[in-house]
This record gives structure tokens, sequence and C-alpha cells, in this order.
């Protein structure tokens, strides 16, 4: 577990080294590459987040499916599960904080559980080769989309935070898919 703790809080440190035009950098092309795939065109109900401390930037691919008339989720925790529920977010929605500080639309009347997504966006703190993701800790992601086949989920993340010394554990998440952004964090 200590391992774990410190994997999240460098990758965490790591994060915070990437530049404001990095970031954006990053976030438009992670963007363009998911805008580019037929789980993209073909889905209707999108999972997605509003990025915190240094996560993958997703206003690009928010405005696009806006553009496109796709409906737009994002999570919003459920204490007493510890699971998600994804909340529809309009242009004009008013954003506040859940229960753990996380962004998401303070009305919740049209929300929606994970297997109604056609595609879900999930953020990151690690991954491994095999497409599993570690998180922050708290298991939301992997309750949530725990046995579900219905969606497909695609991790994002920075290219440092692929880590060979992260091994899964039978609780983790695994991704169809990993999307990375390279960075100048590398050459540092």
């Amino acid at each position: 577990m200590k391992h774990l703790s410190d994997l999240r809080r460098t990758k965490r440190q790591q994060r915070q080294l990437i530049s404001q035009s990095e970031l954006s950098l990053a976030g438009d092309f992670i963007s363009q590459t998911i805008a580019e795939l037929s789980q993209f065109t073909t889905a209707k109900n999108i999972g997605l987040y509003w990025p915190i401390d240094h996560e993958i930037c997703t206003q690009t691919l928010i405005s696009l499916c806006l553009k496109q008339d796709k409906a737009i989720y994002l999570p919003k925790t459920i204490p007493d599960s510890n699971t998600l529920l994804f909340v529809r977010y309009h242009a004009d929605s008013v954003m506040g904080l859940d229960k753990h500080n996380i962004p998401c639309p303070q009305q919740c009347e049209d929300s929606v559980i994970a297997n109604h997504l056609d595609l879900a966006i999930i953020p990151l703190l690690a991954c491994n080769e095999k497409q599993y993701r570690l998180g922050y800790g708290g298991g939301f992601y992997d309750r949530t989309f725990s046995g579900q086949t219905n969606t497909y989920l695609i991790g994002v993340g920075y290219d440092f935070q692929l880590d060979s010394r992260f091994k899964e554990a039978q609780h983790d998440l695994q991704v169809d898919q990993l999307i990375l952004a390279q960075t100048a964090y590398a050459k540092r």
C-alpha cells in the first residue's frame, strides 16, 4: 500500500511541473485523438470529467461534444456507495463541488448511471501496459465500472504516467484504450 501512496504522490508532483501551454497542447492532442475514434463518432452519451490538479484538460472535447449535440455527463460522487453518478452538463450549467471537491453540475435532475454511457473518458494518476489505471485511491471509477461492459472506457493522461512499477490489483479498472499525451517532462 505504501508503494501505491508513493507512486500517487510522485505522479501528482510530476503533473504539477507541466506548464500551462503543455496542459493546453496535451488537452488538444487528446481531444483530437478521441474525436477521430469510431467509438466517439457513434457515441450519443459521453462521460467526461472537469479537470483538477493538472489532469488532462477536457474543455476542447466538451466544446466539440456540444457542437455535435452529444449528451455530456460529468461524474458526481455518491458517498453512501462510493460510486459515481453521471450528471448531464450543458453549456449554461452552473458548476459546483461535490462532497469530495470534484466539479460537477449543481442540477442533478438529469443524471444517469454508468451503463447508460456509450463512452467514458477517465483521468488517471498512473497506468500500466495492460491498460489498468491507478486513480486517487478512492476506488470510485473502479466500483462504478466494475463488471460493466456497455461503456467503452478510455483512460487519458500523460506519457510519464505509464509506469511499469504499477502492478494492478484485482479491483483496479482496466480501460479499453489508453491515450497518453507526450510532454516535455521526460526531457527535464
